[in-house]
């Protein structure tokens, strides 16, 4: 991946107001980790989130064309989609869907919290709404398209798999699924209402280590 030297900062304004630009262009938005370090940013991606919530665009997207530049984000979806990336994960590990370790470099709070607001933001004014078939993880698009965990794809990708329902408890569910449902929270104005999730957890140990 290409490591950006220096890039721009975006405020919540901004990425409204790059939303409305790229309405009628942009119709899927997928949601990936880096994979590297808390402060790298990179060229595959159109929006990275650090780990205290602040948001980067490559700098060769500061115009208003930022979220419709065509990156290599997502195996053959790159087209009519863009990207938003929590950096980090650097070392995670991922044994099963219940035996995960996110490595020394976690996803924080701050940027699963201002991920799901940035679509939340974004579905909106793309006139898309934060659905499973709209609003993807890269997890969930590697398993449509055969390279997910249990593939044997020597490119397995596994970004956002489960994440916890932080702030409100450390139990980990389906990141897709946390993401989207934080999103409509935001979307209505209600962001706790839609955290707490029905279905049974997997217990998250200490150490970011799970065992079901």
């Amino acid at each position: 991946m290409s490591l950006v030297a220096d890039p721009l900062i975006l405020t919540l304004d901004d990425v409204a107001r790059l939303g409305r630009g790229a309405c009628g262009f942009i119709n899927r938005i997928y949601l990936h980790w880096t994979g590297g370090h808390y402060g790298h940013v990179y060229g595959e991606y159109h929006l990275s989130i650090d780990r205290d919530g602040t948001m980067y665009v490559p700098e060769d997207g500061a115009g208003d064309k930022a979220l419709t530049i065509l990156r290599e984000h997502t195996w053959h979806r790159n087209t009519g989609s863009m990207s938003i990336a929590i950096c980090g994960a650097f070392g995670a590990e991922a044994r099963s869907s219940t035996v995960i370790n996110f490595g020394p470099e976690p996803p924080t709070p701050n940027q699963v919290e201002r991920m799901a607001r940035v679509v939340g933001i974004l579905c909106p004014v793309l006139r898309i709404m934060p659905v499973p078939q709209v609003v993807m993880t890269h997890y969930e698009a590697a398993m449509k398209d055969g390279y997910g965990p249990g593939s044997g794809d020597p490119q397995t990708k596994w970004d956002l798999w489960q994440l916890p329902d932080q702030p409100f408890h450390e139990e980990l569910y389906p990141g897709g699924e946390v993401l989207r449902r934080k999103a409509m929270g935001y979307m209505e104005g209600s962001p706790t209402q839609y955290n707490l999730f029905r279905s049974s957890p997997i217990i998250l140990s200490q150490g970011k280590e799970v065992n079901g």
